[in-house]
């Protein structure tokens, strides 16, 4: 977390995780990572954030003796705490795989148009390895227009219904409010919300009156229809830490707990490449927010931008190259289109790294 120090910035923390069949160093959230080195960035806004890496014992020891490291001991203290998220055990990564019931999303809009085809799919996934399936009836894609509460409700709801009477972990990814109380009502047990309960005024109190129900807090910057006509930030990815720790915050006043909470930086959300690079690269800050982090990169238009254009449908082996890069940082939620490719990546990884 970042705290403020007088005229000296904000401080934040960034552990170096690594894979290690030897077991040497610090275990990151009782997972199979380690660090044995963190990052100590210090930030005074309308400047450049300048960085000091420490081994982990010369930490420890400013930690006890430096008071202007005083705000990080909690942060530090949370890369070390087990992670769990909507009754999931987060100490290996959870797939969440997604289903699209709109026409116009920017991968798979207009491919499941009844019922039956939606839920086909919604089993496809989950017998492919999806630990969650996301269920969204508004595209959110850059550009996109919003669409009222009832026709979205139209879309998911006979999903949602059908495949929560067959024992599916259901999300649903929705900004408005009776969009998410209709779903509760019909068994989602997560809300995937990329305004982060902003969007609409009454989202927070829906969460806090369904205490089995848990939310994943999205960072966008702007809407939809216009996030990324020129989006600008001076450092990306503390600003999009700082927006989430700020969510947190009011959803632990409103007395939501830990393990209902999991954050998402917003790939794609009002950011242009080098924002969804930085916030890549740097993406094991949010650890240090004490939650589960989810991260949604899924065939999006970075992968093309950093390739060769290529058009959404050929986009599977960047997908695969970024979710592979998240696991090495410890992100605990991948939400992807392809999750048996996903899964056979993590099976290899697992058995060369475990």
């Amino acid at each position: 977390m970042a705290r403020e120090l007088t005229n000296k910035g904000r401080l934040y923390l960034r552990p170096y995780l690594f894979n290690s069949t030897e077991k040497q160093g610090q275990c990151f959230a009782c997972s199979t990572l380690f660090f044995r080195q963190v990052e100590v960035i210090r930030w005074i806004v309308g400047q450049s954030p300048i960085s000091k890496t420490y081994d982990l014992q010369n930490f420890i020891h400013e930690l006890s003796e430096n008071p202007l490291y005083d705000s990080l001991k909690r942060p530090f203290l949370h890369l070390q705490k087990p992670r769990n998220f909507a009754g999931f055990d987060c100490s290996r990564p959870l797939l969440m795989g997604i289903l699209n019931v709109t026409p116009d999303s920017f991968y798979d809009g207009g491919y499941y148009k009844t019922v039956d085809q939606a839920v086909n799919k919604a089993v496809s996934l989950k017998e492919s390895g999806a630990d969650i399936i996301d269920i969204g009836g508004e595209s959110t894609r850059p550009g996109a227009e919003s669409v009222a509460p009832e026709t979205e409700i139209e879309r998911i709801i006979p999903v949602v219904q059908e495949l929560a009477n067959r024992g599916l972990v259901i999300s649903v990814d929705t900004r408005h409010a009776d969009v998410m109380q209709a779903a509760i009502n019909h068994g989602v047990t997560i809300i995937n919300d990329i305004s982060a309960l902003t969007g609409d005024r009454k989202s927070l109190s829906i969460i806090v009156s369904n205490p089995k129900v848990s939310v994943i807090l999205m960072h966008m910057k702007g809407q939809p229809t216009t996030m990324q006509h020129q989006p600008f930030y001076d450092a990306a990815a503390l600003e999009v830490f700082d927006y989430l720790h700020n969510r947190l915050a009011t959803c632990y006043e409103a007395g939501i707990a830990p393990d209902r909470l999991c954050v998402d930086p917003g790939i794609g959300f009002g950011k242009n490449i080098e924002h969804n690079l930085d916030i890549i690269r740097q993406i094991s800050l949010l650890h240090t927010l004490g939650v589960p982090v989810l991260l949604g990169a899924s065939r999006k238009r970075l992968i093309a931008d950093l390739s060769n254009q290529e058009k959404v449908d050929q986009r599977l082996p960047g997908s695969l190259a970024i979710c592979l890069h998240a696991i090495n940082q410890g992100v605990q939620i991948l939400r992807v289109h392809d999750v048996a490719e996903t899964k056979q990546a993590y099976r290899v990884w697992s058995g060369i790294n475990i």
